[in-house]
């Protein structure tokens, strides 16, 4: 029965160590989450008829994608999480320059993207 106890003790270490972990991660990819957090806004505002809210949206999304490289590099991290970093950022930069965009463009030049 002590050795149930004691694996249950290092079963809690262990994933104490792993949150631990992902929070530590996590912070290196805040900016991302939270730029491409505020394009799907903008997505959302542009297809309720406010382009130009949707505009503010586009320039706090700039500003994440700006500083998320500079918040990454303070930590040491694992080619795993590199890697994941790297494919994170792509998606956002997607997007945020991408997708967004594009569909202020189309609703400025009078497109009908309501829903």
């Amino acid at each position: 029965q002590t050795q149930n106890l004691l694996a249950i003790g290092s079963l809690q270490q262990y994933i104490t160590l792993a949150a631990e972990q992902q929070a530590q991660h996590l912070y290196t990819v805040l900016l991302t989450y939270l730029g491409m957090l505020v394009s799907f806004v903008g997505i959302i505002l542009t297809m309720q008829g406010s382009p130009y809210a949707a505009l503010i949206c586009l320039l706090l999304s700039g500003v994440c994608d700006m500083f998320d490289g500079r918040v990454a590099a303070t930590r040491v991290r694992t080619k795993q999480e590199k890697c994941f970093g790297i494919q994170i950022d792509s998606l956002s930069d997607l997007i945020c320059f991408g997708v967004l965009p594009a569909l202020i463009v189309s609703q400025l030049a009078g497109g009908n993207l309501s829903f």
